[in-house]
Order: C-alpha cells, then structure tokens, then sequence
C-alpha cells in the first residue's frame, strides 16, 4: 500500500518496548497517542519534523498525540510505518 513511501525509522535500531501505561482507563485514541509520542521522541524527531514527513498538521499532529484525533487506517498506517512500527504496536497498552 505504501510501497513509494519511504522508510524514516533507523534501520539496526534495537527493539524497545512501548512505555507501559498504569491507567487502566486510557481509550484506544489515548493509548495510540501516548504511543505514537514515545516512539517520535525515541527517535528523535520534533513534532514539526514528524507532522511535515506525514504531510499533516502541528495542530493535527498534537491532537493525535493526546489522544483527541480519530485516525482513519490509512493515515494509522502511515504513521506506524514511518514510525518503523506496527498497527497492534501503537495500540498495544
């Protein structure tokens, strides 16, 4: 699907696990926000650098990350892949 899509994770980089939550009251959005965060930061990547490389918004970008965006799967995809992860990664508590 997204095949002309460049790759922008690190190749080599050591598997890491997501930050666990303790809450057990985060929403799926929270949890994929909260996630998607932690991988951008491991990565080293601002928001601003983040939300260009996904052709979208600071705004959108900040939404997404507290957990106030729906994402459509497409968009969901891209994120995970630019992020070098997995769909169930971003989700995973």
């Amino acid at each position: 699907m997204f095949e002309d899509v460049p790759e922008f994770a690190p190749e080599g980089i050591p598997e890491r696990p997501m930050i666990p939550h303790t809450s057990g009251t985060l929403g799926i959005q929270q949890i994929r926000g909260k996630n998607i965060q932690t991988e951008r930061k491991y990565l080293g990547q601002s928001q601003e650098e983040f939300a260009k490389k996904l052709d979208i918004t600071l705004d959108y970008l900040r939404r997404i990350e507290r957990g106030g965006a729906t994402l459509r799967i497409n968009k969901l995809s891209l994120i995970a892949k630019r992020l070098g992860r997995t769909i169930a990664d971003l989700e995973r508590p």
